[in-house]
């Protein structure tokens, strides 16, 4: 990641974007992953706890938390306070990210990123999707089970 990078991070620019440049000398190995991943994936900082954002940005929880001591937060989760403030308080709606989507923007990357998913899902059950439903047919009984978000889908299925 180059010195003169400029970063990007949707409401949240200016705070973290001084912040990161203060720190600018002072960045480990590790920090310099979580800001990759935090430059290429802004919109879930506010969302990301200190060991799902290790896990996406591929370092220990305790590199997250020093990235955000480094940054000159208490901790992770005044790190993560401060994304969420800036959000509710960005004069920007959430509707506005799509009607004003540019080519290479952070909408329209989620949108490819979601859209290269759902292809690669569907390529890996291509093979087993026919038989399963075959299976599920032709079964005396099913049971349907659902937890979280299918679990209303789950428990108002009419006819099963």
């Amino acid at each position: 990641m180059s010195e003169q990078q400029d970063f990007s991070f949707g409401p949240f620019d200016g705070e973290l974007a001084a912040r990161v440049a203060a720190a600018r000398g002072h960045l480990s190995g590790a920090d310099q992953q979580i800001l990759a991943y935090l430059t290429d994936s802004p919109e879930g900082l506010a969302f990301h706890t200190a060991e799902s954002l290790s896990a996406k940005a591929g370092v220990s929880r305790a590199a997250v938390v020093r990235f955000a001591k480094r940054l000159g937060y208490a901790g992770f989760t005044d790190f993560r306070t401060a994304a969420r403030a800036a959000i509710m308080t960005s004069p920007e709606s959430p509707l506005s990210r799509f009607s004003q989507a540019e080519p290479g923007s952070l909408v329209e990357r989620k949108a490819m990123s979601d859209t290269r998913n759902i292809l690669a899902a569907a390529g890996l059950v291509r093979d087993v999707l026919g038989p399963a439903g075959q299976a599920v047919a032709s079964s005396r009984r099913v049971l349907i089970i659902g937890a979280r978000m299918s679990y209303g889908l789950a428990t108002n299925c009419t006819g099963c």
